[in-house]
Protein backbone atom coordinates (compact mmCIF):
# COMPACT_ATOMS: atom_id res chain seq x y z
CA UNK A 1 0.00 0.00 0.00
CA UNK A 2 2.99 2.53 0.98
CA UNK A 3 4.50 1.66 -2.46
CA UNK A 4 1.00 3.11 -4.51
CA UNK A 5 1.14 5.88 -2.35
CA UNK A 6 4.34 6.98 -3.42
CA UNK A 7 3.28 6.67 -6.85
CA UNK A 8 0.60 8.62 -6.63
CA UNK A 9 0.14 12.39 -6.83
CA UNK A 10 -2.37 15.74 -5.97
CA UNK A 11 -3.25 15.78 -9.88
CA UNK A 12 -5.08 11.83 -9.35
CA UNK A 13 -7.58 13.86 -7.35
CA UNK A 14 -8.36 15.95 -10.55
CA UNK A 15 -8.77 13.14 -13.32
CA UNK A 16 -11.91 12.59 -14.97
CA UNK A 17 -13.89 9.79 -13.97
CA UNK A 18 -14.50 7.27 -16.75
CA UNK A 19 -17.66 7.91 -19.20
CA UNK A 20 -19.63 5.63 -20.71
CA UNK A 21 -18.93 5.56 -24.44
CA UNK A 22 -22.42 4.95 -25.08
CA UNK A 23 -25.10 8.25 -24.85
CA UNK A 24 -27.83 6.84 -26.32
CA UNK A 25 -29.40 4.08 -24.15
CA UNK A 26 -32.31 2.43 -26.40
CA UNK A 27 -35.10 0.22 -24.44
CA UNK A 28 -38.54 -1.04 -26.18
CA UNK A 29 -41.53 1.24 -25.85
CA UNK A 30 -44.52 -1.38 -25.97
CA UNK A 31 -47.28 1.26 -26.32
CA UNK A 32 -45.97 3.10 -28.76
CA UNK A 33 -44.27 -0.01 -30.94
CA UNK A 34 -40.56 1.37 -31.27
CA UNK A 35 -37.57 2.13 -29.01
CA UNK A 36 -37.44 5.51 -27.23
CA UNK A 37 -34.25 6.86 -25.37
CA UNK A 38 -33.85 9.72 -22.75
CA UNK A 39 -32.13 13.09 -24.30
CA UNK A 40 -30.59 14.67 -21.52
CA UNK A 41 -30.41 17.84 -22.96
CA UNK A 42 -33.43 18.13 -24.08
CA UNK A 43 -34.69 16.42 -20.86
CA UNK A 44 -37.23 14.16 -22.89
CA UNK A 45 -37.90 10.73 -24.35
CA UNK A 46 -37.07 10.96 -27.95
CA UNK A 47 -38.66 7.98 -30.26
CA UNK A 48 -36.65 5.93 -32.74
CA UNK A 49 -38.97 4.90 -35.44
CA UNK A 50 -38.69 1.59 -37.22
CA UNK A 51 -36.83 0.51 -39.20
CA UNK A 52 -33.77 0.21 -37.09
CA UNK A 53 -30.36 -1.79 -37.84
CA UNK A 54 -27.56 -2.57 -35.65
CA UNK A 55 -24.04 -4.68 -35.15
CA UNK A 56 -23.60 -6.83 -32.19
CA UNK A 57 -20.80 -5.98 -30.22
CA UNK A 58 -21.32 -6.96 -26.84
CA UNK A 59 -23.89 -8.75 -24.72
CA UNK A 60 -24.37 -8.24 -20.54
CA UNK A 61 -26.81 -8.79 -18.12
CA UNK A 62 -28.22 -6.20 -15.54
CA UNK A 63 -30.92 -5.35 -12.96
CA UNK A 64 -33.41 -2.24 -13.19
CA UNK A 65 -36.42 -1.22 -11.36
CA UNK A 66 -37.98 0.73 -8.83
CA UNK A 67 -37.66 0.84 -5.69
CA UNK A 68 -40.65 2.11 -3.58
CA UNK A 69 -39.08 2.55 -0.05
CA UNK A 70 -36.28 5.18 -1.33
CA UNK A 71 -38.34 6.25 -4.38
CA UNK A 72 -35.53 5.58 -6.68
CA UNK A 73 -34.40 3.80 -9.59
CA UNK A 74 -33.21 0.15 -9.17
CA UNK A 75 -29.71 -0.61 -11.09
CA UNK A 76 -26.84 -2.95 -10.82
CA UNK A 77 -23.51 -3.61 -12.29
CA UNK A 78 -23.62 -5.45 -16.06
CA UNK A 79 -22.15 -9.22 -16.08
CA UNK A 80 -21.32 -11.70 -18.73
CA UNK A 81 -22.21 -14.43 -17.00
CA UNK A 82 -25.10 -14.98 -14.91
CA UNK A 83 -25.13 -17.88 -13.76
CA UNK A 84 -21.08 -17.00 -11.78
CA UNK A 85 -20.68 -13.27 -12.01
CA UNK A 86 -22.27 -11.74 -8.50
CA UNK A 87 -24.71 -9.05 -9.39
CA UNK A 88 -24.58 -6.02 -6.66
CA UNK A 89 -27.94 -4.39 -6.75
CA UNK A 90 -28.55 -1.24 -5.70
CA UNK A 91 -31.09 2.12 -5.75
CA UNK A 92 -30.15 5.51 -6.46
CA UNK A 93 -30.92 6.84 -3.08
CA UNK A 94 -31.69 3.87 -0.90
CA UNK A 95 -28.06 2.28 -1.24
CA UNK A 96 -27.43 -1.30 -1.16
CA UNK A 97 -30.28 -3.55 -1.68
CA UNK A 98 -28.58 -7.17 -2.42
CA UNK A 99 -25.59 -8.96 -4.02
CA UNK A 100 -25.05 -12.17 -5.10
CA UNK A 101 -25.73 -14.87 -8.21
CA UNK A 102 -28.82 -13.68 -9.66
CA UNK A 103 -30.63 -17.48 -9.08
CA UNK A 104 -29.83 -17.18 -5.26
CA UNK A 105 -31.58 -13.46 -5.41
CA UNK A 106 -34.15 -13.34 -8.09
CA UNK A 107 -37.11 -13.72 -5.56
CA UNK A 108 -35.14 -10.56 -3.21
CA UNK A 109 -34.81 -8.50 -6.20
CA UNK A 110 -38.66 -8.95 -7.80
CA UNK A 111 -40.05 -8.68 -3.81
CA UNK A 112 -37.81 -4.88 -4.35
CA UNK A 113 -39.66 -3.71 -7.39
CA UNK A 114 -36.21 -4.67 -9.70
CA UNK A 115 -36.31 -7.10 -12.62
CA UNK A 116 -33.65 -8.64 -15.17
CA UNK A 117 -32.94 -6.86 -18.67
CA UNK A 118 -30.60 -7.82 -21.27
CA UNK A 119 -27.64 -5.30 -22.04
CA UNK A 120 -26.52 -4.94 -25.94
CA UNK A 121 -23.90 -2.63 -26.97
CA UNK A 122 -23.79 -2.30 -29.99
CA UNK A 123 -23.41 0.00 -33.54
CA UNK A 124 -26.57 1.57 -34.65
CA UNK A 125 -26.70 2.74 -38.73
CA UNK A 126 -25.19 6.04 -38.59
CA UNK A 127 -22.00 4.29 -36.63
CA UNK A 128 -22.53 5.44 -33.48
CA UNK A 129 -21.70 3.07 -30.34
CA UNK A 130 -25.37 2.56 -28.46
CA UNK A 131 -26.80 0.46 -25.79
CA UNK A 132 -30.09 -1.68 -26.28
CA UNK A 133 -32.13 -3.08 -23.25
CA UNK A 134 -34.88 -5.72 -22.99
CA UNK A 135 -36.83 -6.80 -20.25
CA UNK A 136 -39.64 -9.51 -20.24
CA UNK A 137 -41.26 -10.39 -23.65
CA UNK A 138 -38.33 -8.41 -25.09
CA UNK A 139 -35.85 -10.71 -23.92
CA UNK A 140 -37.40 -13.76 -24.92
CA UNK A 141 -37.97 -12.36 -28.58
CA UNK A 142 -34.43 -11.87 -28.66
CA UNK A 143 -33.26 -15.38 -27.30
CA UNK A 144 -35.96 -16.85 -29.90
CA UNK A 145 -34.39 -15.08 -32.72
CA UNK A 146 -30.96 -16.11 -31.79
CA UNK A 147 -32.27 -20.05 -31.14
CA UNK A 148 -34.02 -19.64 -34.53
CA UNK A 149 -31.28 -18.00 -36.54
CA UNK A 150 -28.04 -19.19 -35.00
CA UNK A 151 -25.71 -16.69 -32.43
CA UNK A 152 -22.79 -17.13 -34.03
CA UNK A 153 -24.58 -14.97 -37.35
CA UNK A 154 -24.39 -11.83 -34.93
CA UNK A 155 -20.15 -11.68 -35.83
CA UNK A 156 -20.81 -10.86 -39.60
CA UNK A 157 -24.27 -9.34 -40.36
CA UNK A 158 -26.58 -6.59 -39.32
CA UNK A 159 -29.33 -6.87 -37.38
CA UNK A 160 -32.43 -5.20 -38.13
CA UNK A 161 -35.77 -4.56 -36.63
CA UNK A 162 -38.50 -3.37 -39.40
CA UNK A 163 -41.59 -3.93 -37.47
CA UNK A 164 -43.65 -4.69 -34.36
CA UNK A 165 -45.18 -7.82 -33.23
CA UNK A 166 -48.93 -7.03 -31.65
CA UNK A 167 -49.24 -9.46 -28.56
CA UNK A 168 -52.10 -10.16 -26.12
CA UNK A 169 -51.82 -12.06 -22.64
CA UNK A 170 -55.47 -12.30 -21.17
CA UNK A 171 -56.34 -8.76 -21.61
CA UNK A 172 -53.18 -7.36 -21.71
CA UNK A 173 -52.08 -5.80 -24.90
CA UNK A 174 -48.44 -5.41 -25.53
CA UNK A 175 -45.50 -5.64 -28.45
CA UNK A 176 -42.62 -7.07 -29.21
CA UNK A 177 -39.69 -5.88 -31.70
CA UNK A 178 -39.73 -8.28 -34.69
CA UNK A 179 -35.67 -8.82 -35.30
CA UNK A 180 -33.86 -10.46 -38.52
CA UNK A 181 -30.27 -10.66 -40.18
CA UNK A 182 -30.36 -8.09 -42.84
CA UNK A 183 -26.60 -8.52 -44.17
CA UNK A 184 -23.27 -9.39 -44.14
CA UNK A 185 -20.87 -6.61 -42.77
CA UNK A 186 -18.58 -4.78 -45.38
CA UNK A 187 -14.81 -5.30 -44.81
CA UNK A 188 -15.15 -1.30 -43.82
CA UNK A 189 -17.65 -2.26 -41.35
CA UNK A 190 -15.90 -5.36 -39.42
CA UNK A 191 -12.77 -2.90 -39.28
CA UNK A 192 -15.20 0.15 -37.94
CA UNK A 193 -16.53 -2.63 -35.24
CA UNK A 194 -13.58 -4.01 -34.26
CA UNK A 195 -12.38 -0.44 -33.29
CA UNK A 196 -15.47 0.84 -31.53
CA UNK A 197 -15.61 -2.79 -29.89
CA UNK A 198 -11.63 -1.82 -28.33
CA UNK A 199 -12.97 1.23 -27.40
CA UNK A 200 -16.14 0.03 -25.12
CA UNK A 201 -13.93 -2.77 -23.71
CA UNK A 202 -11.17 0.11 -22.98
CA UNK A 203 -14.16 1.78 -20.90
CA UNK A 204 -15.02 -1.75 -19.44
CA UNK A 205 -11.86 -2.13 -18.02
CA UNK A 206 -11.52 1.13 -16.44
CA UNK A 207 -15.04 1.14 -15.01
CA UNK A 208 -14.35 -2.05 -13.13
CA UNK A 209 -11.55 -0.97 -11.62
CA UNK A 210 -13.54 1.75 -9.83
CA UNK A 211 -17.52 0.69 -10.64
CA UNK A 212 -18.33 2.54 -7.39
CA UNK A 213 -17.15 6.11 -8.23
CA UNK A 214 -18.54 5.43 -12.01
CA UNK A 215 -21.58 4.40 -11.34
CA UNK A 216 -22.38 7.84 -8.89
CA UNK A 217 -20.99 9.78 -12.00
CA UNK A 218 -23.82 8.72 -14.70
CA UNK A 219 -26.34 9.01 -11.67
CA UNK A 220 -25.66 12.73 -11.14
CA UNK A 221 -24.97 13.46 -14.67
Amino acid sequence: MTENYNKASRADEFKKKTVNPCRKFFTWSSNDKCFTYYDRDAKENIKVELPIRFINLKQLSTIKGWDNASTSGIFSNEVENLFSDELNVRSFKGGDIVKGIYSNIRLEIIEKGGHYEKSIYCIDGTGELINIAFKGSGVSAWSDFLTEKGTDRLLNEWVIVEKAISMKNGAISYSIPSFDFLKELSAEERDESDTKYRLLMDYFNKYRAVPEENTKEEVND
